[in-house]
């Protein structure tokens, strides 16, 4: 044991040295491969001086069960290993802390805290063999180790979580109120980010060269470019990223971290979509558009605004609820109220004037196609915490308005389908909170908002659609009435485009439609095989429409079995390998209907099984899914086998698809496989490689791509395809 221990103390002492050594001279020495690999280790290892540290510190309470001998020797030995795993731990941590992002005031308190945890426990261990005297200060030195532990810990969980990993559930921040001032970012784009990004991406630690904590950060992007592109998703790095598969590394946040929900990932879809305006007011916000209704969701999952107003009797409430008028809390437990009176034909005044009981506690009513006139507004004007005000439909012409002015906080009101002008419109200038205002189908023209904006700045003025005489409109694309893309036996391709006169022209040989030359949409059409039908809507004084593509399979021969050389991936198994020939077409999605199967190292090798009396196969389509941003691309390259022996086939056809020069709209594509010879065999064997080697436009360019394929189709010589092109 004592040759163990001299052995041990030699080691630690060296590689204290070494430890010490590359501290003092960071900067100058790079970490080979070998070296950042082991640093990864880092997670690992430190959990072991932890533990043989705390068990140290409770040795002292054995005193009374142990002879002092076999408690110095049992100490000794704890000491030994711990000072020896605390040096390879710091060792590396430090050189983990080499790897990119870790640059921050932060990383270096911890390697500091790392080495100086590392020498308290060797030095722990040279003073125990030295059997000190005095036993108290001996412990006093372990628990002054401990609390160094616990710092450099905290200061670890720091980096890998965030700041105030540890105490941040046990505080309770104040919620700050959202307001129509705020912009979408503060609101709703800001707090997603920071609960599952900034953990990684913050001014302590930059992985990727990329800071999202600030707005300058997030618009400079990272080492691999902007972060997002505006008005255009798929082509956004921050959506592909969080698009791909979970166990792909390049997926973020990465695996372990907690994930984006989907409300979430489609929120951050909308408002790239939308522009990625980082300024952009919620007031300024259309609330029905797409991004309006996530971001509504959002914010509305937040604390609502906090009143200082004592609430009313709840009494008070219930009287005041009848059939024909609403009033509750705005949110559980808040003084706030909301009215809502309706049904038209049994108005009565004093539905209106009963509320003011509840003047002080009102912030919101709705009267929403009531026979209000101008003479209620200056009742209504008596509520002074008002907010909002929904007077849709109503008969008032705007007279009056100016009787809103008591009404200080008044942030939202909504006039549309009534008579009032602009010169009405006017008297609500001066009104500090008023921040929107809702005018769809009023006497307020397009000539009008001009000055009327120059009277009531910083007011949101929601017009709805204001036709130009002069603006041309795009057509919808063509769309496929058929019920699947896998078309039965005799059936045909049906289109549509619900505007009356459009002229809907197509191709059947994969080239664009025009309008002069392609064929026009009038009856089903007859497929011969496996097709590409593009088409695209036209009418005189619109826009055409986007091409629309529609891969279309026509029933194939039946295939008696299947089986895979390898299986698909554990999260994308699809049905298995006889969801291949079930007649089951997967949609544009990875996961909906769960009919795709995904491919990544091994390839897709299926052998079909056409049984024994089946006729000359002229051809075979395989099936797949393009969803470019999330990886998933067409084939490196495909062949087809046959035979009347799984164990003797001879290769029938080989492609290798041309390679797109851009990303590219997500579609289900096909390999069409149109053989030269028609095969009279009783076995297939369809090999389809994933893309080795994703382009150099491709965020991943270099990585493999993902093969995603559900279908595989079978047609005998005769219905040999003659209108698809093959390849994506």
């Amino acid at each position: 044991m004592e040759t163990l221990k001299r052995i041990n103390r030699n080691l630690v002492f060296a590689l204290q040295v070494l430890l010490l050594f590359l501290l003092l001279f960071e900067g100058r020495w790079e970490a080979p491969l070998w070296m950042q690999a082991a640093g990864r280790m880092h997670p690992l290892l430190l959990h072991l001086p932890i533990g043989l540290l705390v068990l140290m510190g409770t040795l002292p309470l054995l005193r009374r069960e142990v002879s002092r001998e076999s408690l110095d020797r049992f100490g000794g030995l704890v000491l030994h290993v711990a000072a020896l795993t605390a040096v390879v731990t710091a060792l590396a941590g430090l050189w983990l802390a080499q790897e990119e992002g870790y640059i921050s005031e932060l990383v270096t308190q911890h390697k500091w805290l790392g080495v100086a945890v590392s020498l308290g426990i060797y030095l722990l261990m040279l003073w125990q063999e030295r059997k000190p005297r005095r036993w108290g200060l001996f412990y006093g030195a372990i628990v002054l180790n401990l609390g160094l532990l616990t710092a450099a810990g905290h200061l670890g969980a720091s980096l890998t979580h965030g700041e105030d990993f540890v105490l941040a559930p046990l505080r309770e921040a104040e919620p700050e109120p959202v307001t129509t001032d705020a912009t979408v970012f503060a609101a709703a784009i800001r707090p997603v980010l920071e609960a599952k990004c900034f953990s990684c991406h913050n001014e302590r630690k930059t992985k990727g060269a990329l800071l999202m904590s600030t707005k300058a950060g997030l618009l400079a992007g990272g080492e691999h470019g902007p972060l997002w592109v505006a008005g255009d998703p798929a082509e956004s790095q921050l959506m592909q990223r969080v698009s791909l598969p979970l166990e792909a590394k390049e997926h973020m946040p990465p695996e372990g971290k907690p994930q984006l929900t989907e409300a979430e990932v489609s929120l951050l879809q909308a408002w790239i979509q939308a522009g990625a305006d980082l300024d952009q007011r919620l007031a300024d916000l259309a609330p029905d558009s797409e991004l309006g209704l996530l971001v509504t969701a959002q914010v509305g999952t937040r604390a609502p605004e906090t009143y200082s107003f004592v609430p009313a009797e709840p009494s008070l409430i219930q009287e005041l609820n009848t059939p024909f008028r609403t009033l509750r809390p705005v949110a559980l437990g808040s003084p706030a109220l909301q009215a809502e009176i309706f049904v038209r034909n049994y108005y009565e005044r004093r539905f209106l004037t009963e509320l003011e009981a509840v003047k002080t506690q009102l912030v919101s009513l709705n009267m929403t196609n009531l026979p209000v006139t101008d003479e209620d507004l200056a009742f209504i004007g008596q509520f002074p915490h008002l907010e909002k005000l929904i007077l849709n439909g109503t008969e008032i012409t705007g007279a009056t308005l100016g009787e809103l002015q008591a009404c200080t906080a008044l942030k939202s009101l909504a006039v549309s389908n009534t008579a009032v002008d602009a010169a009405g419109l006017s008297a609500l200038a001066g009104l500090p909170g008023l921040r929107e205002l809702f005018l769809w189908n009023t006497q307020v023209d397009s000539a009008d908002l001009g000055s009327l904006a120059q009277r009531l700045p910083g007011v949101a003025l929601q017009t709805g659609y204001m036709p130009d005489p002069t603006e041309q409109l795009r057509l919808s694309p063509p769309q496929l009435k058929n019920a699947s893309s896998l078309l039965a036996e005799g059936e045909r391709a049906i289109l549509e485009n619900k505007l009356p006169g459009v002229d809907i022209r197509y191709t059947l040989d994969g080239s664009e439609p025009d309008s002069l030359n392609s064929p026009r949409y009038e009856a089903p059409i007859p497929l011969a095989g496996p097709t590409l039908l593009r088409a695209q809507a036209f009418r005189p004084g619109w826009l055409s429409s986007e091409i629309a593509d529609f891969a279309l399979f026509p029933k194939g021969l039946s295939v008696d079995s299947v089986w895979l050389a390898h299986p698909p991936r554990d999260k994308y198994p699809g049905t298995g390998a006889p969801g291949l020939i079930d007649g089951q077409k997967g949609r544009i999605a990875l996961t909906l209907g769960n009919f795709w199967m995904g491919f990544e190292e091994d390839p897709l090798i299926a052998t079909l099984d056409l049984g024994p009396d089946a006729p000359p196969v002229g051809a075979v389509s395989l099936s797949y899914l393009e969803v470019i941003g999330s990886w998933v691309v067409w084939p490196d390259w495909v062949e087809v086998w046959g035979g009347n022996s799984p164990e003797e086939m001879r290769r029938l056809f080989r492609t290798v698809p041309a390679v797109p020069g851009e990303s590219r709209p997500n579609q289900i594509r096909a390999i069409t496989a149109r053989l030269e010879e028609s095969c009279a065999c009783r076995y297939l064997k369809v090999v389809g490689m994933p893309e080795r080697s994703l382009p150099g436009w491709h965020p991943g360019a270099g990585r493999k791509g993902h093969l995603f394929v559900d279908e595989i189709l079978v047609y005998p010589a005769p219905q040999a395809p003659l209108s698809l092109a093959t390849g994506p």
